[in-house]
This record gives structure tokens, sequence and C-alpha cells, in this order.
């Protein structure tokens, strides 16, 4: 039987979809404001590294009330989103933009979704569960995240206002997963 959500878990989401484009915002300005004097760094996907670790201590902020470790919680999201951006992008190169982007956004969240595995395991029960969720999060989120960074015509601003949309979809996603997470350990 599927119950309604309890406030709790509307709080949770909300903080975790809040945590996930706050992360992102910070750790996306960062890879910007660092970009001129790191380039090699930034462009070899040191970048990915930096938004992950920004995302991972908003989240990780959110998961501390879960008894959730904070230190390995960033650790994980900042190498796994690392990694997954590399490897991602270097798997997408050549493909036409919707398809890679797509493509790209699910390596992303393969690659955090299993190393947060690693860490949510230990937490709950079927946490396995965690790695699809990301997966199709990250698809979604960095579609977005992307096609607004080539849209053309449009200025700076609106194109970060339209690719904040891309982590709130990622947030979405996982805070989802989150839930059914937290519920199953409750059961």
């Amino acid at each position: 039987m599927n119950l309604p959500s309890t406030q709790a878990e509307r709080y949770l989401g909300i903080q975790w979809v809040v945590a996930t484009i706050v992360g992102w915002a910070i750790g996306f300005f960062v890879c910007e404001a660092i970009k001129p004097f790191l380039y090699d760094i930034t462009h070899l996907g040191g970048d990915g590294l930096v938004i992950g670790a920004g995302i991972g201590i908003a989240q990780g902020l959110v998961l501390r009330k879960q008894s959730v470790p904070m230190g390995w919680w960033v650790l994980v999201t900042a190498v796994g989103f690392g990694l997954g951006k590399l490897i991602g992008e270097s798997v997408a190169q050549g493909m036409p933009a919707a398809v890679g982007h797509g493509l790209s956004g699910a390596v992303i969240g393969a690659s955090v979704g299993l190393a947060q595995w690693l860490v949510l395991r230990s937490h709950h029960g079927r946490a396995e569960a965690w790695v699809l969720a990301n997966v199709a999060a990250w698809a979604v989120g960095w579609s977005v995240i992307s096609l607004a960074e080539e849209a053309e015509g449009l200025s700076t601003v609106v194109a970060y206002l339209i690719g904040g949309a891309g982590p709130a979809a990622a947030g979405i996603i996982t805070a989802i997963a989150l839930v059914w997470l937290s519920r199953a350990r409750a059961a």
C-alpha cells in the first residue's frame, strides 16, 4: 500500500531539491570563477569535481539528520560527479546534441549513484535503487543544463535560470527515491 507522504517526508524532499540546486549553483559559479586561472584543470574534468563537491556538501547537510557521514558523502559525490562528467563527455563526443547530453548525464548519474550507494548501503536497505534514480535524474538534469548552455540568443542570466531547471529536475527525481528509501528503512 502506498501511503500519502507525511509532513516530514515532504520537508525532506524539499530540502533535498533545494540542496541539489544550491550545491550545483555554487559549484558551477566556483568553476566559472576559477576557469580563467585553471583552464587545464577545469577542462580536464576538474569542474566535475568542483560541482560534485558543491552538490555533496549541500546534500550532506540534509543527510546529516539521517546519520549519513557527511565527509564520505561529499568525497564520493565529488569523485563520482568528476569521473562521470569526464567519462560521459568522452563517450558522448560526436553524437547529436540531445542524445549526447542524455547519455553524458546518464553516465554522470551512474557514477554518482554508484559512489553514493557505497555510503547509503549501510544506512538503507534497497539502496541499489538509488543508482537507477541517479541515472534517470542526471540524464534529464544534464540534458536541460547542457541545452541551456548551448542555446543561442539567450542572455547569460536567462541561460543560467533555464539551466537551473536541470539540477531541480535531478533533485526532484532523487528526492522521490530518498523518501522511498527512508520509508523502506522505517518499515
